[in-house]
């Protein structure tokens, strides 16, 4: 994946699988093993609250794979993802809950509308910083209580306001960034958000 843009050339049984190479090892996908323990921690942080799971792909987040496991009510969750594709994959794998197809950067939701607002995995690939801005305000928007917020990449304390980690990501070339972690704070409120990682 080159970046963002790679989303729209999924097949819909590539999308079934996206993400989910623990549990379909036949697929030959080798995923680090901390996604899914953020992923578990943002399950049991939205466990009875209205949450919304911005770039949700196929729903991933509502069971972390593993439907024995602790799972996010269908009456309390919603998701949004850029690919139609991902979001066909989540309807599928999902029947019983609400996915739209929509951008990270313009939340088609009114103020306040739900209480809590997740993302697992995107910020690190977002193309530059004011992308990232643009894509946390939003979820603060959307949300009463606040964001909890996971990536690849624990935001760094250099000097750098970017740091560019060059990986193989599925069997393609791929970036991740690092943002600088005192800019972020600078912008952003503390009490409104709840930072971790490396997802």
């Amino acid at each position: 994946m080159s970046n963002l843009t790679d989303y729209d050339n999924l097949s819909f049984e590539q999308a079934l699988i996206w993400q989910r190479s623990t549990i379909t090892p036949e697929n030959g996908l080798n995923m680090d093993s901390r996604g899914w323990i953020n992923r578990e921690i943002l399950i049991n942080k939205c466990l009875n609250k209205n949450t919304l799971d911005v770039a949700c792909g196929n729903g991933l987040c509502i069971d972390n794979g593993r439907p024995n496991k602790s799972k996010l009510s269908s009456n309390l969750y919603h998701g949004i993802d850029i690919s139609p594709t991902l979001i066909e994959a989540a309807k599928h794998l999902y029947p019983n809950y609400n996915f739209d197809v929509g951008s990270c950067f313009e939340l088609p939701y009114n103020n306040n509308t739900f209480d809590v607002a997740i993302t697992s995995s995107l910020l690190e690939h977002l193309p530059d910083f004011s992308s990232v801005k643009k894509t946390v305000s939003e979820m603060l928007r959307v949300s009463k209580e606040g964001v909890y917020l996971s990536w690849h990449h624990q935001p760094n304390k250099g000097n750098e306001n970017i740091r560019i980690n060059k990986n193989t990501f599925y069997g393609t070339d791929s970036f991740s960034n690092q943002y600088n972690i005192d800019k972020f704070n600078e912008i952003y409120p503390i009490d409104k958000i709840v930072k971790f990682g490396n997802s």
